[in-house]
């Protein structure tokens, strides 16, 4: 029997300049290592995960009343603007890094590869470590965010319901388990469950900002003043510098398009990756940031009594947002689905 084994290769740009190459009868992929998953994944269903996972204007609504505490409406948009800048560049230079060492790695391979020999290790250790970290946080809150607004949806329709925390415990074990079987038991499934997932997104980014953009006009609330939106800073932190507060303000803009990495973990699984994983980055930063500024505006415009939101009795601030929006409970349990089914796609 052959036991012939590909040789060492240095995790090196110049190495992953080169192709795919046949070693006997094992693959060795263009970052040095032995090819061990299927190459599933299409531009757009690479494109789809990019969108699905960045999930801009999903993530701006979730935090949207711990946002409005640093700045007001018009301190959540410039605050999300300036975000955006700095990662247009963050993403630009994670895409040259895929384009020259495509690794499903990432983060903590780039950070080994481009660093002095004698610290690489130690490097790598440490960018791999921090952004374990970030998954895991970021998809706690994710199912936190869900759990709450499954209890903001039933709080609707139940007035005299009162939200316990083991209740948004329950729930958030529930849609986690849930979401690591999908990835568990049906991982040839992902490609179309990301491509639902993108039709999703924009559908629902869009029919949300329709709804929140004619809704208060039909119903007769009227919409917010365009003084309201893009002139009204409001600092209500408890800090004097309106600077520092920007600044902080900035985090809950970062929360929401802070993923640009994320296709980088499937550069193993799509083909032409040096090419491919570039443009879904591309793709990724682009669209969140037109749906997030869009979504943005549309809601801020929708609001017509911003101390009933921040003062809101339910689990998830867009309950009341929304209601605001559409004048019913029934409306805003729609758009509230709506986000759901977005969220855990």
């Amino acid at each position: 029997m052959d036991t012939k084994q590909p040789s060492e290769h240095k995790l090196t740009p110049y190495r992953s300049e080169q192709p795919e190459v046949e070693e006997g009868t094992i693959t060795v992929n263009t970052s040095g290592h032995t090819q061990e998953l299927e190459r599933n994944f299409s531009i757009v269903s690479i494109c789809a995960v990019g969108i699905v996972t960045g999930n801009t204007w999903c993530a701006l609504g979730g935090s949207i009343v711990v946002a409005l505490y640093n700045g007001g409406p018009t301190g959540v948009i410039f605050e999300f603007l300036a975000v955006s800048v700095f990662y247009w560049m963050i993403g630009a230079c994670i895409a040259e890094l895929a384009s020259a060492i495509p690794s499903s790695s990432g983060v903590y391979h780039w950070a080994a590869a481009t660093s002095a020999p004698r610290y690489s290790k130690f490097i790598g250790f440490l960018a791999g470590y921090w952004n374990f970290f970030a998954w895991v946080f970021g998809s706690a809150s994710m199912s936190s965010i869900l759990a709450n607004e499954v209890l903001a949806m039933w709080g609707l329709f139940h007035p005299d319901y009162v939200a316990e925390r083991w209740h948004v415990f329950i729930c958030y074990i529930i849609i986690s388990w849930s979401c690591c079987a999908v990835v568990l038991f049906a991982n040839r499934a992902l490609p179309m469950v990301n491509n639902i997932g993108l039709f999703l997104t924009l559908g629902g980014c869009f029919l949300t900002i329709l709804v929140c953009a004619i809704m208060p006009t039909t119903t007769g609330a009227g919409h917010a003043t365009t003084a309201a939106v893009w002139s009204s800073w409001s600092n209500d932190t408890g800090y004097k510098s309106n600077g520092l507060v920007f600044v902080t303000g900035m985090l809950n803009g970062a929360f929401s398009v802070g993923t640009p990495d994320c296709v980088s973990h499937l550069a193993e699984e799509i083909p032409r990756s040096r090419v491919n994983v570039p443009k879904a980055i591309a793709a990724q930063l682009g669209v969140g940031f037109v749906t997030g500024l869009f979504y943005l505006i549309a809601i801020f415009y929708s609001i017509n009594d911003i101390d009933a939101l921040m003062n809101n009795p339910y689990t998830n601030p867009l309950a009341e947002l929304y209601r605001q929006a559409t004048g019913s409970k029934a409306g805003s349990c729609g758009l509230l689905i709506v986000v759901f089914l977005v969220r855990c796609l």
